[in-house]
């Protein structure tokens, strides 16, 4: 922003007045420059305020000239416009966390605020999906007193409930055993956000000849289900630690869980 004015002798005065002009903003001096062929000049990158501004210029004097001001210039000053970027929001599961991507033109900062609590909420920049829904998230920035506030700018994503799966947990999941003499593995299956189904369970690992009886075998899941099954190692397994997996398949799910058995 540049401010100029132009200091003139008043006839029958003659000659070119120097010296130097400081300008107002009301009663606030603004800045001041210095007089070349009767002409100053004052630059600033400092925006006035949004509003209307009595904007006058002070000559100082100098040796041949008395001081004198001008007449006031009312300048209007209006917010400049800015508008928000917001990145869209991707389909993500319930119990998600998101960073929330937003930027005004202004360069100010943007804040978030989530139009569907029970689904989503916003802390910061990161949204935490609560539950299954649509989540709507509104991006603002209020401006300030050069940027007028810039209009909202709403996202909204569907948040997607939980796959359905199973946990199998061994009861316990250490056990003693003898080399010759069946042991007992006992599972626990158990649903997880509803599932339904048909577990195929499996068993593997341990020495050669080691085996475990009624597996594989199919257990229908649906809340809870207990599975024990017999297992042997061979009469001639060395003394030790050993690692058995059971496995579990349904569908295109596949959970395993790891029991370790010390034969002696």
């Amino acid at each position: 922003m540049t401010f100029v004015a132009t200091v003139a002798a008043v006839a029958p005065g003659a000659g070119t007045p120097t010296g130097t002009v400081t300008f107002y903003d009301g009663a606030a001096a603004i800045g001041a420059g210095t007089l070349s062929a009767g002409v100053a000049a004052y630059s600033t990158t400092t925006a006035l305020a949004a509003g209307t501004h009595s904007i006058t210029g002070s000559y100082g004097g100098d040796a041949n000239f008395l001081a004198s001001g001008s007449n006031a210039i009312a300048q209007t000053v209006t917010q400049l416009p800015q508008t928000i970027t917001f990145i869209p929001i991707p389909n993500q599961v319930q119990g998600t966390q998101v960073a929330l991507v937003a930027f005004a033109s202004s360069q100010l900062p943007v804040s978030s605020t989530s139009l569907t609590a029970p689904v989503c909420t916003v802390s910061g920049s990161t949204a935490t999906l609560i539950h299954a829904g649509l989540c709507t998230i509104q991006a603002a920035q209020p401006g300030n007193a050069v940027y007028a506030a810039a209009p909202s700018v709403q996202q909204s994503s569907t948040v997607l409930a939980p796959p359905a799966n199973f946990t199998i947990t061994p009861i316990p999941s250490s056990e003693t055993v003898h080399a010759g003499l069946p042991g007992v593995a006992a599972l626990e299956l158990q649903s997880v956000n509803g599932f339904n189904g048909t577990v195929t369970l499996s068993c593997g690992g341990g020495p050669a000849a080691f085996t475990c009886r009624d597996v594989p075998q199919s257990v229908k899941v649906n809340g809870r289900a207990f599975v024990a099954t017999l297992v042997l190692f061979p009469h001639n397994t060395a003394p030790g630690t050993y690692t058995i997996t059971f496995t579990g398949v349904s569908g295109s799910l596949t959970n395993s869980t790891a029991v370790k058995f010390t034969v002696k």
